[in-house]
Order: structure tokens, then sequence, then C-alpha cells
């Protein structure tokens, strides 16, 4: 499937992050992503875009700050062009895996030699024979979007903290008072 529109947002009701795909065909993939699962995903894929970056450059020898600077750069390039804005568009008509989101109990996550992350979701319920599966392939600016969503998903279920938030909570006084000062 062709990605053509993505949607991550947190789902207070279910207390779960959804991802929904279209693709070009009308076709929609449904992913819920438990608390659990969306931890341990995360970290490898905010790695995985700082060793990618550093790939495609070719600067495999450089210290981790250079790598970690590199893909700040290209993340930011990455989100400035990306259109947040347009609402996800929900005309799909084909459900490649049901129209019922895939509950993920597994992801398999590996690096293509052609310089694209391969991202493959299961899920294994106890009632069911088979499990059901879904995978795709990430090109670098759309892994930035994703990671960048994700992110956003995650500040707004209390799962990661939130930047913004930490600073009001500051003490607008300094902790320590400062003394006065005479001047002749």
């Amino acid at each position: 499937m062709q990605i053509r529109q993505l949607s991550i947002d947190y789902q207070e009701h279910e207390d779960r992050v959804l991802i929904r795909l279209a693709g070009t065909e009308s076709e929609e993939v449904r992913i819920w992503l438990t608390r659990r699962l969306f931890e341990r995903l995360l970290p490898p894929l905010q790695r995985s875009t700082t060793e990618l970056e550093a790939r495609l450059a070719t600067i495999s020898g450089r210290d981790t700050h250079t790598k970690q600077m590199l893909a700040d750069i290209r993340r930011d390039e990455s989100l400035q062009s990306t259109d947040f804005q347009t609402p996800y568009q929900n005309q799909a008509t084909v459900f490649p895996v049901g129209e019922t989101p895939l509950l993920v109990t597994k992801i398999d996550l590996s690096q293509r030699s052609n310089g694209r992350l391969r991202l493959g979701f299961e899920e294994q319920r106890a009632q069911a024979e088979t499990p059901r599966q879904y995978g795709f392939e990430l090109p670098p600016k759309l892994l930035h979007s994703v990671i960048h969503l994700m992110e956003k998903a995650g500040r707004r279920g209390g799962w990661l903290p939130n930047p913004g938030a930490a600073a009001l909570d500051k003490p607008t006084t300094p902790s320590t008072p400062e003394r006065p000062r005479f001047v002749n």
C-alpha cells in the first residue's frame, strides 16, 4: 500500500494510540498501540532516524553528537515541509486487515538497504488461530512525521512529558532572594 495520509492520535476513551494509514487506492489500515508497546516503539524509532540520517549522509565514523545534530536538522526540514493542517480524510472502502483496528501484541522494526525503515505489526489473540499482521516501509521524511505525531499523541495521553507544561510549573520568583545592594 502506498501511504497517502496518516493519522496518529491518542484516544482517551480507549487509553490507546490509534494509527490510521490511508492508501492511494481507498484502503485504510487501523492499528491500536497500548502504552506498553508505544513506550517500547518510540525510542528505537528515534534512534533509527539518527542512524539513518547519518548513514545517508555517510558520516558513520563521526561522534554521536554530530549524528544527532544532523538528524535534528533533517527532522526540522522534513517537518517544515509536511502538511499537518489538513484533517485526516476517512474515505476508505478497503480494509486490508479488517475494519477493527489491529491490537498490536508484537512489533518488528528493521532497517532496509534502500534507506527505509520497515515496521511490522502483529496481533495475536488467544481465540484466533492465525495472527493478523500488517507491515509497511517508511522513507526518512515520513519517519520524522511519524515520530512527531507519536510524540504529540504521547503528550496528549500523558505518556510523555509536556515540555511546555514544565515551564509553567516553575516558580516565577527566584529560589534564593537577592541581597539588597547599596551604591554610593
